[in-house]
């Protein structure tokens, strides 16, 4: 699964072997974090993007690390953010909901 962070306007921030990324995602699960008003939040992320970082790597370096590194660059939450927390506390519970609401969407188009 790759992951990214949107902005105000809906375009995802995201880093992949290709490098650094801004881009609309048609198919994607979203998790509304609230943190800092739009333009605050938006500024904080542009900058972030905009960073030197080290190159892409596949464990050590990726789209999680990515989302963790804006995150705790913003000091969301005031805690100090790691992959694993990420994955339970955020991307876990949404891919739940959307795995929930795939199963009911089947169920109706089999009826």
């Amino acid at each position: 699964m790759h992951c990214g962070i949107s902005d105000s306007k809906g375009f995802v921030h995201h880093f992949d072997d290709t490098g650094h990324h801004c881009s609309k995602w048609i198919e994607s699960v979203c998790y509304r974090v609230e943190s800092l008003p739009a333009e605050q939040w938006d500024k904080a992320l542009s900058d972030f993007h905009g960073a030197e970082r080290c190159a892409y790597n596949a464990i050590s370096n990726n789209c999680y690390d990515y989302i963790v590194g804006f995150l705790n660059n913003i000091s969301y939450l005031g805690k100090v953010h790691s992959k694993d927390s990420i994955a339970a506390g955020l991307l876990e519970p949404a891919m739940l909901k959307a795995e929930e609401y795939l199963a009911y969407y089947r169920q109706l188009s089999d009826s």
